[in-house]
């Protein structure tokens, strides 16, 4: 079926269906039960389409119906809006800009990806579920059953819930007052910045950003790592590892005491037996931090004037002044420190 403005309320069904125009409107059912496509300037759907193979393209999508299909199903445009179902073996949605405020699912597969912006206020789900644009915003349900990831070549901003077996978000800025969380191992990366006032829980849990600034809950039930130039813990964050004594917290910074403190407090949030505190890359890791002078070294990293704390530590310390060059405060420069 093909024309300048095609208008179906009706039924439209074949082995291979294909419905095409300047504009296609459907508020029936277009089916085919190998492969059904419908194409057209403007595509906009309140009923059904449906097929094995089933393929939705044009300048604007615009679902608030059911677009489905046993294998794949593909949704394409310049600009695809959906309020209703999109479903499929394999789904696959994209566009310059997407909005969802309905469900988007793969039974397997499920990629959603924006050459501008990703909106989702819906659902998003599948085994495996990707959402990738310009700007991520999430206000629903981002999730994957095996794995979830999330980037941004600019900016994520989440104020839902992005979950997954392994969920891995990314962006130049990752901003969180939702929650973030992976059943094995999360991971939330930023060139520039990570602000956190939400959840980011997982078994193994890794943040990482040029600035980390956490004024919520940071967790990873075996272990938490933090890897910044600069960490901003809040006097209300919490970074913790929940795990046995075999679990660890690596706070891993380049400069600043105010780092030095968040690695401290992750310590004293858990019940591993040791944070450590080293370089924003992970490496030159210091000695760990004993948990027996870590009251002593919380209270001093909080002062009011933290370019100024001198903690109160002997040189001798067992496991407190092997810190990298950088740490001045805790370099075991004796004269500068106030011994106990």
């Amino acid at each position: 079926m093909s024309g300048g403005n095609v208008t179906n309320s009706g039924n439209v069904t074949g082995g291979n269906t294909t419905v095409s125009g300047d504009n296609v409107t459907n508020s029936g059912n277009i089916t085919g039960s190998d492969n059904t496509t419908v194409s057209g300037g403007n595509v906009t759907n309140s009923g059904n389409v449906t097929g094995g193979n089933t393929t939705v393209s044009g300048d604007n999508v615009t679902n608030s119906g059911n677009i489905s299909g046993t294998d794949n199903t593909t949704v394409s445009g310049g600009n695809v809006t959906n309020s209703g179902n999109v479903t499929g073996g394999n789904t696959t949605v994209s566009g310059d800009n997407v909005t969802n405020s309905g469900n988007i699912s793969g039974s397997d597969n499920t990629t959603v990806n924006a050459t501008n912006n990703v909106t989702n206020s819906g659902n998003v789900t599948g085994g495996n579920t990707t959402v990738s644009g310009d700007n991520v915003t999430n206000s629903g349900n981002i999730s994957g059953t095996d794995n979830t990831t999330v980037n941004a070549t600019n900016n994520v901003t989440n104020t839902g819930n992005i979950t997954g077996g392994n969920t891995t978000v990314s962006g130049n800025d990752v901003t969180n007052s939702g929650n973030i969380s992976g059943s094995d191992n999360t991971t939330v990366s930023a060139t520039n910045n990570v602000t956190n006032t939400g959840n980011i829980t997982g078994n193994n849990t890794t943040v990482s950003g040029s600035n980390v600034t956490d004024n919520g809950y940071i967790n990873g039930t075996n272990n938490t790592t933090i890897n910044s130039t600069y960490h901003n813990p809040t006097d209300d964050s919490t970074v913790s590892n929940q795990g046995n004594d075999s679990g660890s917290v690596i706070a891993g910074f380049k400069s600043g005491i105010g780092d030095v403190a968040g690695a401290v407090e992750n310590m004293m949030s858990s019940n591993s037996t040791n944070a450590v505190i080293g370089s924003g890359d992970g490496s030159n890791l210091a000695q760990p931090v004993d948990k027996s002078v870590e009251a002593t070294l919380y209270q001093q990293l909080h002062m009011e004037n933290p370019g100024e704390v001198k903690p109160l530590f002997n040189c001798t310390d067992s496991g407190v002044m092997n810190l990298p060059a950088g740490e001045k405060q805790l370099n075991g420069e004796c004269e500068n420190v106030d011994k106990k």
